[in-house]
C-alpha cells in the first residue's frame, strides 16, 4: 500500500532513529529497529481499516438549507402539474444564461418536462410552506393537484404573456402559478446540446436555458422566501 509506505521510517543501516523513534528503541533495549517498523506497520494499516470502515457505513445526506421552489410543468391535456424542488441553481450567465435542475425520475414532472422542454421555475415563500405535503410528497399521476389546491383555498393564477412575447417563443406562458409568489424563472432543455442531461441514479439532472423571469412582488419579500431549515423547524415542532 503506498500511503503504508510511505510512512514508514527511512530506517537503514546507515541512518539512526530520532527523536521519539529513538526513544522506543532504547526503551524495547533488544528489540531491533525492524520489529519497531513492524509494530508502526500494524498500528497504521488497524487506523487505515478504521477509516475505510467509516467510509463504507451509510451516512445521512448534510444538512443544506436550500431555497425552495416548486416546478410548474405541462400536462398532455395542457393543464398545470406542480412539484416541489430544491435541487436547482444558476450556472452559468455568459454566453447564456444556464440553470441546472434535478428531478427526480419516474414522476409526472420528469415526464412532463422531458416531453415538453419547458417548465416555470417559482419562487415561493413561507406562505406557500402548508402547500408541500401536497406539491412535493404526492405524484400528479394520482392525484389532480389543481384540484386539490382548489379545496385547500388556493387558486392558480394565468400570467399575462408580455406583449414582446407569444406562446410560440415560450410555451412556458400557457402555464399557471401559484399566488403570491415572489416571481419565476421560465426554463428551457435543448437535449441537442452537448452536455444536456446526466443521469444520476434516483434524479435526473438537466441544464437549461433560462427563457424569462419575472419578479411578483417588491424586494422587501427577500426575508420571507422559504427554505428548508423552515420547513424543518415546521415538522419538528
Amino acid at each position: 500500500m503506498a500511503f503504508v509506505s510511505a510512512l514508514r521510517p527511512t530506517w537503514g543501516t546507515d541512518r539512526r532513529p530520532h527523536g521519539k523513534s529513538a526513544r522506543v528503541v532504547r526503551f524495547l533495549g533488544h528489540e531491533s529497529c525492524r520489529v519497531v517498523q513492524q509494530r508502526f506497520d500494524l498500528r497504521v494499516r488497524s487506523r487505515l481499516n478504521v477509516i475505510r470502515m467509516d467510509a463504507q457505513q451509510s451516512s445521512p445526506s448534510p444538512k443544506l438549507h436550500s431555497q425552495v421552489f416548486s416546478l410548474a410543468t405541462l400536462n398532455r391535456d395542457g393543464s398545470t402539474n406542480m412539484n416541489i424542488v430544491t435541487y436547482v441553481t444558476p450556472v452559468s450567465i455568459h454566453p447564456q444564461r444556464l440553470w441546472a435542475l434535478s428531478l427526480f425520475v419516474d414522476t409526472q414532472s420528469h415526464e412532463n418536462f422531458t416531453r415538453s422542454r419547458v417548465a416555470r421555475l417559482q419562487l415561493l415563500c413561507k406562505d406557500h410552506a402548508r402547500l408541500v405535503p401536497l406539491l412535493g410528497k404526492q405524484s400528479g399521476r394520482h392525484v389532480n393537484k389543481v384540484h386539490e389546491l382548489a379545496r385547500m383555498g388556493v387558486e392558480l393564477e394565468n400570467v399575462v404573456v408580455p406583449s414582446e412575447k407569444s406562446l410560440e417563443d415560450n410555451p412556458a406562458f400557457a402555464l399557471q402559478v401559484l399566488p403570491g409568489i415572489q416571481g419565476f424563472v421560465d426554463l428551457r432543455w435543448n437535449p441537442e446540446r452537448q452536455v444536456s442531461r446526466i443521469p444520476c441514479g434516483d434524479h435526473d439532472l438537466f441544464i437549461c436555458a433560462l427563457e424569462y423571469f419575472h419578479a411578483c412582488g417588491p424586494d422587501e419579500q427577500e426575508d420571507n422566501t422559504l427554505h428548508t431549515d423552515f420547513l424543518a423547524k415546521l415538522t419538528s415542532d
